[in-house]
């Protein structure tokens, strides 16, 4: 048998969250904007196919229109087309992952990511941005955690409270909304 140590370390969630009440703010906003991605994809997937008059003339779209994008003026063509709501879903995804990862970075910044001396050496300093890049993407994936959430709405009073309502809403949102992909796709079949 292992032996399993008797102390254990408990995660603080104070340690990725800065002091500054706008950090607790964009914690949370972020959240909400990361949850809100299948509840748009579903009303996007939904407006579509009520524009395509059935599910066939929309798979007829998909399969020529999107293949051939190749212009910036296409782009806008497909932004202004009945896709625009799953096109606008995914850019949000992207957007909130990299704001994300920017104040992910900011809590880098107040830390050090080693006591290791890099004097003159540039493949040492090239290595302790390499380690401050891992160290910004776990911290990202950290933040995203309940109990960091939690300490945000916390720190926020009634603020947090009414960001984690809606965040809230969002969530149950998405099965209703998938329900109602699937009328809209039964009854335009």
């Amino acid at each position: 048998m292992h032996d399993v140590p008797s102390t254990t370390t408990r995660f603080d969630p104070t340690s990725v969250l800065r002091e500054e009440r706008y950090d607790s703010i964009a914690l949370l906003v972020l959240w909400c904007a990361r949850k809100a991605f299948f509840p748009l994809v579903w009303i996007g997937l939904s407006i579509a196919v009520l524009a395509s008059g059935s599910t066939s003339d929309l798979n007829d779209r998909l399969g020529t229109d999107l293949g051939g994008i190749s212009s910036p003026s296409q782009v806008i063509n497909e932004l202004l087309s009945p896709l625009a709501g799953v096109i606008i879903a995914i850019g949000l995804r992207f957007l909130v992952g990299f704001v994300a990862l920017g104040f992910a970075f900011a809590v880098t910044r107040a830390t050090s990511v080693s006591d290791y001396e890099v004097k003159g050496r540039w493949r040492a300093h090239l290595r302790m941005w390499k380690d401050r890049i891992h160290m910004t993407r776990a911290l990202r994936a950290m933040r995203w955690l309940w109990v960091v959430r939690h300490e945000a709405a916390r720190r926020l009073g009634r603020t947090g409270d009414r960001l984690v309502m809606t965040t809230r809403v969002v969530s149950w949102a998405n099965p209703v909304l998938f329900v109602v992909l699937i009328a809209v796709i039964d009854t335009s079949g």
